[in-house]
């Protein structure tokens, strides 16, 4: 994913993949929501557009490889 407007801005996502969703018990996914909520309390909300990154520039005519 990146975000189309800003090529420094980027996204990493982690999926957890260890444990079948269905495996896991309400009161860790509270903890979870717990946790980010704490952590992103702070940050106001934003929106962003996210797309296929955007081309690479072509080296210029005269520069050396």
């Amino acid at each position: 994913m990146s975000h189309v407007q800003d090529p420094r801005f980027h996204i990493t996502l982690d999926q957890i993949t260890d444990e079948p969703a269905a495996r896991i018990p309400q009161h860790e996914r509270d903890a979870l929501i717990d946790e980010l909520t704490k952590t992103l309390r702070d940050i106001e909300p934003f929106n962003l557009t996210d797309g296929p990154p955007p081309p690479r520039p072509r080296d210029h005519p005269g520069r050396a490889r």
